[in-house]
Order: C-alpha cells, then structure tokens, then sequence
C-alpha cells in the first residue's frame, strides 16, 4: 500500500510552489526569503509553513498575518493548477499507480496541501479514476512530518499493518512522517525539494533518482 507525495513526487510544477511562497511572503512583507529555505518547507502544511517564515522574521500578529498568507497562497496556486500547462505527472507516475493497483495495491496520496488545492491538481491532471484516495493536511489534525495523513489513508483503505505500507516522496518531512508511521519502505525521491545528500541524513530505506526504480523496489 504505498502513499505518495504530489509536488515533486508524483507531479511536477516546475517549482510554483516554491515560488508561490517567496512570492506571497513578500508581497505581504516585503522579504524575500532564499528558495533554500523555501525548498526546507516543502511537505509540510503551509500554515505552520508560514508560521515557521513569521517566527523566521518575527513577524507580528502573526495569527492574522498566517491567515492572510495562507489565502493568498492557495488562491495563487489554485489559480495555476487549473491551467494544464503549468502542471504534469512526473515520468513514470502514472505508470507507477497502475501498475500498483494491477498487482493488488491500493494508490494514496497524501500532501501538505489544502483539499482545495488537492482537488485542483487531481482534476486537472484527471487522476480520479488512476488513485484510490488522496489526504490534504487540513482534513487531520496534524500534518506532516506527524504520521496522521498515513494513518488517515490506511483507515480509509482498510490497512492495518504499518509493515505493509511504503511511502515515497521528495522531502525531508516525507521521509519523518514514513518513519514516525512506521512505513516498512520510506523511500526518498531526487525530483523534487532535497538532494540525495539532503535525503540521506534523515531515516530511510531506499533513494532513488526517479518513480522508475520504484519498480524494482516493488517487484
């Protein structure tokens, strides 16, 4: 039963989501923060992600200054999402579902994004038929690197042993929240956020440069 990750994962934005980020920030409060650090919050859901950029800052009042980031942010990305240009599956992604769900395993998304945004990327790249269920971070009460999202999913699907769930993704709250889950494969991805050297300092069983070796892996 493996649990994807999105952007960078399983679908390619050419980094909006990063530049969404610097962008929104800025606008708000005219800093402009490195794609570095915009690359460390990738994963994770973007409220605590712009609650870790005001503290970053020490922005205040932060809780009023989140919300208004956190709307602008989805509302741009949305925007973007619709259009099929701005986005497409990543090599291999699709043929990494079917083949999965050809060989008995149910397909699971699971993101730091909204449902809204969620949504949105499943519409316009027509996966509601190539998956099983997709989890956004705002439908549990805690979002990644915290295990909910996988636990959510396995509920949802009828798993119960955590020994038979993989989960894949790009960045550094992929791989804590496959750990802190249990995941028996917590595989790291070098198509999106982090480097194999970034991927690598944190707990793992496998990292692979592309879904293509996911294959091999589950063979």
């Amino acid at each position: 039963f493996p649990s994807h990750d999105m952007a960078g994962t399983t679908m390619n934005d050419r980094g909006l989501v990063q530049m969404a980020l610097i962008d929104v920030f800025k606008e708000h409060t005219n800093i402009e923060i490195p794609m570095s650090r915009a690359n460390n919050l990738m994963g994770i859901p973007k409220p605590v992600a712009f609650e870790y950029l005001c503290d970053d800052y020490e922005i205040k009042p932060k809780a009023s200054v989140i919300h208004a980031l956190t709307e602008r942010f989805e509302e741009r990305l949305i925007a973007s999402y619709q259009n099929p240009v701005n986005i497409e599956p990543m090599p291999f992604a699709e043929e990494v579902f079917s083949y999965l769900r050809k060989n008995g395993s149910k397909v699971a998304l699971d993101t730091g994004f909204s449902q809204r945004i969620t949504k949105t990327i499943i519409e316009t790249l027509q996966w509601e038929n190539k998956i099983d269920t997709h989890i956004s971070s705002d439908e549990v009460n805690r979002g990644r690197p915290q295990p909910d999202l996988i636990f959510e999913a396995m509920g949802r699907m009828g798993v119960h042993s955590h020994a038979m769930v993989a989960k894949v993704g790009d960045s550094i709250s992929d791989l804590s929240e496959g750990f802190a889950a249990g995941c028996g494969w917590v595989i790291g991805v070098e198509t999106g956020a982090c480097t194999h050297e970034e991927l690598e300092r944190f707990p793992h069983t496998h990292i692979v440069r592309n879904l293509s070796e996911l294959f091999n892996i589950f063979t």
